[in-house]
């Protein structure tokens, strides 16, 4: 307490880590965060488990106008509701939600010890389900019973608690524990929702934390892709940790479980997705021993811990459960008692109503821009890459570049035939490598000397493409691309930079580069965006089959000789899905094009 400085308003995050009977691969997972971030860093040896991780990267400040921040908002809230429905629940989640950016945390005051298992679950629902309703942008944590010495670190990150007046004193006395403890005092935001009589008299959970429901069962387990969590993952984690007494299990969908996921390059990867889980449930519900394990096969550690007594399945996957002990049965162990989230409810919920998918949340992410999104680079593996912006074009010499890149037949063209109906010149920098050897050029000359007049069309004089191809594309000659690439990308950067001065000249402010191998070639140094056009393997293998005439190996021999989707995806500032039908394509370009004069000014 002594050292540490704590994180406040407008400082940088504050990430704590303390030691515990947790794993060092946690700390290690944190500590490289660190490389990502500017934090505040927190050290401490305590008997507690870890208590919280605060998110690792800062507040994006680049926003376009449809997605900007309230001006008047916090970055993280807390609001209290009773644990007993009263009829502002909805109103004063709605207020906070509404003005709150990053995240908003729920304290749901009352004897939880007192509520049966549906009741429990029928009021997270409930809660989330309104706040993805008023704010489904928003990071939404209801925090859940703990022992008291817990409940202080929660509030480290909040700016503000939106209350009633009636809950002033409330908040008074709390802020006299925070400063009694040199914690940073909360403000008070207003709320038009009136204030429950069972909330102006406790002191904002001090007292309602001594009642925390014992659960169920000491070892419990779950499992799940868990990618770009939402309001259904945060129910079933949250059901699942009340459910616990000691240690819960998680396994997270890896390897072979994800060949056949949606938009699958567009995930995030497994530290990623296991570092988002860790600091969801501590910061819901510490106490407890978290064991986050990636799984290759849809049973995990479900069949091979003996210790387990549970496992929580949401009604979808509730067969899942019974195949989980068939196995454990015939592997000597015991079976599991069932017990099942329904994410739904009677009248609708977070699954249905407002249709939340981690699939659907990577299709939404589409088109967008990366800086109002998750890092790309982040979502690629964690190398460096798109997840820092800004203009790199001169205005007064060049204008601005969107760059449009892709596997081979992914449908660049379809993009940049796009954007040109939109008005935007396009250059192709495919016709520019033929203009590039063309006849009589130095280029021509030189690829003729590298390659030999086997590669010359007898007929016209001109390069033949086909026959070039066949000795650059060889098993044989793995030497030959490197070359032939080392004489023509330059020649193609320097014809696409003048047509670019001339249209600069002419008065024009933006324009579309169309560029097979932008990221090879590294043009993309000097483009202000990139686009990457995406399709799965087997799609791009289909197309080249039937528009070439390519047999089978020939078509993957050709995919495969490129850059993978994963790795053209760490360059990317915005990714096109081009796998569905044309007018998917047409929204997302549509989309990402929107925010393009505001960015370029």
């Amino acid at each position: 307490e002594e050292l540490l400085p704590l994180s406040s308003p407008g400082s940088p995050p504050l990430l704590t880590i303390v030691s515990s009977s947790s794993s060092l691969h946690f700390l290690l997972l944190s500590v490289a965060l660190l490389l990502q971030g500017d934090l505040s860093v927190h050290f401490c040896v305590s008997a507690l488990p870890i208590v919280e991780v605060y998110a690792p990267n800062p507040p994006l400040i680049l926003k376009n106008k449809a997605g900007a921040m309230s001006s008047e908002g916090v970055l993280r809230g807390l609001v209290r509701i009773p644990l007993e429905d009263h009829e502002s629940d909805a109103l004063r989640l709605k207020v906070a939600a509404e003005n709150t950016n990053d995240r908003l945390y729920v304290m749901v005051e009352g004897d939880w010890g007192q509520l049966s298992r549906q009741q429990v679950q029928k009021r997270l629902l409930f809660i989330y389900d309104e706040l993805n309703r008023a704010n489904n942008k928003l990071d939404a944590r209801v925090l859940l019973p703990a022992p008291k010495a817990h409940l202080a670190p929660h509030a480290l990150g909040i700016e503000a608690v939106f209350s009633s007046p009636e809950e002033g004193a409330a908040l008074d006395s709390w802020n006299e524990q925070r400063k009694a403890n040199s914690l940073p005092p909360i403000a008070k935001r207003p709320s038009t929702a009136p204030c429950p009589p069972s909330l102006q008299s406790l002191c904002w959970g001090a007292e309602t934390c001594e009642n925390v429901p014992s659960g169920c069962y000491d070892n419990v387990v779950l499992g799940g892709t868990f990618d770009r969590i939402h309001s259904g993952h945060k129910l079933l984690l949250s059901t699942s940790a009340l459910y616990t007494k000691k240690r819960l299990a998680i396994g997270i969908s890896e390897g072979a479980l994800l060949a056949k996921k949606t938009l699958k390059e567009f995930m995030s990867s497994f530290t990623a997705r296991q570092v988002r889980l860790l600091d969801f449930l501590l910061s819901v519900k510490p106490g407890l021993d978290y064991h986050l394990v990636p799984i290759t096969d849809p049973f995990g550690p479900s069949i091979v811990y003996p210790e387990l007594d549970c496992i929580v399945v949401s009604k979808e996957t509730e067969s899942g459960g019974a195949m989980v002990n068939e196995r454990r049965v015939a592997n000597g162990l015991n079976s599991l008692v069932i017990e099942v989230v329904d994410l739904v409810g009677p009248e609708g919920g977070v699954s249905n109503d407002t249709k939340v998918s981690s699939t659907q949340q990577r299709k939404n992410a589409l088109g967008v821009f990366c800086a109002e999104e998750t890092p790309i680079a982040e979502r690629a593996g964690g190398e460096e890459g798109a997840a820092e912006w800004c203009r790199l074009t001169d205005p007064e010499d060049l204008p601005y570049i969107v760059a449009v890149t892709g596997g081979i037949a992914s449908g660049k063209s379809t993009v940049s035939g796009h954007l040109a109906t939109l008005g935007v010149p396009v250059i192709d920098c495919d016709k520019l490598g033929h203009k590039a050897y063309e006849k009589g050029s130095a280029t021509f000359g030189k690829v003729v000397e590298a390659f030999g007049e086997a590669v010359v069309d007898k007929a016209t004089g001109e390069i033949d493409r086909r026959a070039l191809g066949g000795v650059v594309f060889s098993p044989e000659k793995p030497e030959a691309l490197p070359k032939l690439n080392s004489i023509v990308w330059p020649a193609i950067q320097e014809l696409a930079q003048a047509q670019m001065r001339e249209l600069r000249k002419a008065g024009t402010k933006v324009v579309a580069m169309e560029a097979a191998i932008l990221l090879e070639a590294g043009w993309d140094k000097w483009c202000d965006e990139v686009w990457v056009v995406m399709v799965p393997e087997d799609v791009a293998k289909a197309r080249l089959m039937e528009r070439n005439g390519f047999p089978e190996e020939e078509a993957l021999k050709r995919i495969r000789l490129q850059k993978s989707n994963p790795e053209r995806l760490v360059s990317a500032h915005v990714i096109i899905g081009n796998q569905w039908a044309i007018e998917d394509t047409t929204k997302q370009v549509e989309k990402a094009w929107a925010g393009v004069s505001w960015r370029m000014a």
